[in-house]
């Protein structure tokens, strides 16, 4: 699958830290997995995925630089931004609500008994977050520290089970499998589309007719 260079810089980061923790790690980059019927897209592109030891962590990676990310409240919740050292801001999707509809996707096809967890990465250079900031925003530092973190939570656990290294081998298989034949293109192709049906709904909205338009879920 082909990864922009901010997720394959991702990956490497991922793939070192968990390693460090764990005997057993997989990273999956670039997997598209069909979505649940009903669901607003029928695809999904999960950007990095680590299965290992402790369980499986999805991890959204956004390719920002040199700025400041943050939020702020706003009447239909949060907008986040990313602002300049001259402080010009720049709006932006809000990352945590862009995976949900991935993470319950990925929660359907695990046993209840395996760990799961979505993280957003920013890997790029001179990248800041606000304080205020969910904890699941991670930095390029910030990386290290989320292996060990997963391993104590999995431990602490009664309900998640640690995996040995067939269950580990196993998962990552299964959940390429699932991905079948499915690319890049065709999830693009299905962003391509919503964004259009979205477009026309807001059209008809403003035409007097009814309609309801959504946010999309996991398309950047």
């Amino acid at each position: 699958m082909c990864i922009n260079n901010s997720e394959a810089q991702a990956a490497n980061y991922l793939t070192t830290a968990f390693k460090r923790t764990f005997d057993d790690v997989r990273v999956l980059t670039g997997v598209v997995l069909p979505l649940p019927e009903g669901a607003r897209l029928a695809t999904a592109e999960y950007d990095c995925i680590v299965i290992c030891n402790a369980g499986v962590y999805l991890f959204e990676v956004k390719g920002w630089n040199q700025c400041l990310v943050g939020r702020e409240k706003v009447e239909a919740g949060h907008q986040w931004y990313l602002e300049q050292a001259n402080g010009d801001r720049k709006h932006v999707n809000d990352p945590v609500a862009q995976g949900s509809e991935k993470f319950q996707a990925m929660k359907g096809y695990l046993d209840a008994r395996i760990a799961i967890k979505y993280y957003v990465v920013l890997p790029g250079t001179d990248v800041q977050i606000s304080p205020t900031l969910p904890a699941t925003i991670l930095t390029a530092q910030d990386i290290s520290y989320i292996p060990r973190l997963c391993n104590s939570a999995t431990k602490a656990s009664k309900m998640y089970q640690k995996l040995d290294r067939e269950t580990v081998a196993l998962l990552a298989d299964y959940i390429k499998e699932k991905s079948g034949v499915l690319t890049l293109n065709e999830h693009i192709a299905n962003c391509n589309r919503f964004q259009l049906q979205k477009k026309a709904a807001r059209h008809a909205s403003g035409s007097g007719l009814m309609a309801i338009s959504v946010a999309p879920a996991c398309c950047d």
